[in-house]
C-alpha cells in the first residue's frame, strides 16, 4: 500500500509541474524557441500544450539555455 501511494503522490507532482509548465511553454516559451511560433493561433498554443505536459522535463533545460 506505501508503494502504491508513493506512486500515486509522484504522478500526481509529474502532473502538476507537467502542468504549470506546459501553460507557460505553450503560452510564452515556445515563442522564445522557435520564431516562427510567435506568430502562431491560440489552437495551435493548446495543440502543443499535451506535448509540453508530458515531457516538461525535456524542454525545461532547452528553455533556460537559450
Amino acid at each position: 500500500m506505501i508503494i502504491a501511494n508513493l506512486l500515486y503522490y509522484s504522478v500526481l507532482v509529474y502532473l502538476f509541474l507537467g502542468t504549470l509548465f506546459g501553460l507557460f511553454f505553450a503560452f510564452y516559451g515556445a515563442s522564445k524557441l522557435d520564431k516562427e511560433f510567435r506568430d502562431s493561433s491560440f489552437l495551435m498554443n493548446l495543440m502543443v500544450f499535451p506535448g509540453a505536459l508530458a515531457l516538461w522535463w525535456l524542454l525545461l533545460p532547452k528553455f533556460f539555455k537559450k
